[in-house]
């Protein structure tokens, strides 16, 4: 209702304005394009890199997405830069290096709530650089630190710390978290992204529309859909270079850092966005997965 009264309200130059949003959407696609060429060539050389940018850039979902005013492309952008930039913070230690990480994933839940799925993986690959658990405890907790600094600025403070108690939550995710805390726990979060995260959790969870899959209807959707939907819209030379994939890193082994900061984004996103997620809206929803992907080809 709210985009049909602002496309009427803005009848006359709607288009000039639908054009502007997707020239942003396609910078976006550019700069996502530019960050996997230089972290491939980084790793494989120019050749491989522009092998693989090509096959990205000419990937039917990204050419499809890659100019839409939706927030999709936004996400895999600011995603993929921020584990760029936490790899090139973990590359040398730097608390500065860390902190700009650290600004890129605040971004990245400023566009979208897809990025709190990162949590796990960036601690994992906090874990692998240091061989003390304090030391990587607290590298991860100056990162996640600094993101929530960046989501609190984003959105000028506004109801930032207060308690459990004042949030009536509908999410499972939600009401878990308010019986296990003590009611007087201060949320270092905005008020309304609190709000907008249970409510998108509710979704999660549930389902939000009808979705269809194999012939089949079902409200909750079933957790094989996603995964399909990439099968059915990955060209099938990207398909059989994946399947190779194992072969060629056994054969030319990367670091196992470097092969670390690759799989581990890829294989935490895709198993939470998939396997745990009853939201069922088409292939969209795994445009992160892509540039991971492209790079370890």
């Amino acid at each position: 209702r709210y985009g049909e009264r602002f496309m009427r309200a803005n009848a006359p130059r709607y288009f000039a304005i639908f054009t502007r949003a997707r020239a942003v959407v396609v910078l976006l696609a550019l700069l996502t394009a530019g960050l996997l060429f230089a972290w491939a060539r980084e790793l494989f050389g120019e050749r491989a890199a522009s092998i693989a940018t090509s096959l990205f850039l000419l990937q039917p979902s990204v050419l499809a997405h890659g100019h839409l005013a939706t927030l999709d492309m936004a996400s895999t952008a600011s995603i993929f830069a921020s584990a760029w930039l936490l790899r090139w913070a973990c590359k040398r230690e730097s608390v500065g290096r860390l902190v700009l990480a650290g600004v890129a994933w605040g971004l990245a839940l400023l566009v979208k709530f897809t990025a709190v799925l990162l949590v796990p993986a960036y601690l994992l690959l906090l874990a692998l650089r240091e061989r003390r658990p304090g030391r990587a405890l607290a590298g991860f907790a100056l990162l996640f630190a600094v993101a929530i600094a960046t989501v609190n600025l984003g959105m000028g403070f506004r109801g930032s710390g207060a308690s459990l108690s004042d949030y009536r939550f509908a999410s499972h995710f939600g009401k878990a978290t308010q019986a296990w805390l003590p009611a007087w726990t201060p949320v270092p979060l905005p008020a309304d992204y609190v709000r907008g995260f249970d409510a998108q959790k509710v979704d999660v969870e549930q389902g939000e529309f009808p979705s269809y899959c194999l012939g089949r209807w079902t409200r909750g959707g079933v957790w094989y859909c996603e995964p399909l939907a990439f099968l059915l819209k990955t060209p099938l030379p990207v398909l059989a270079l994946l399947c190779w994939l194992p072969v060629a890193l056994w054969r030319r082994p990367l670091p196992r850092r470097e092969l670390a900061f690759l799989l581990l984004p890829l294989l935490v996103l895709g198993l939470l966005l998939t396997a745990m997620n009853a939201l069922n809206v088409g292939i969209r929803y795994l445009l992160p997965l892509y540039p991971f992907v492209f790079v370890a080809l």
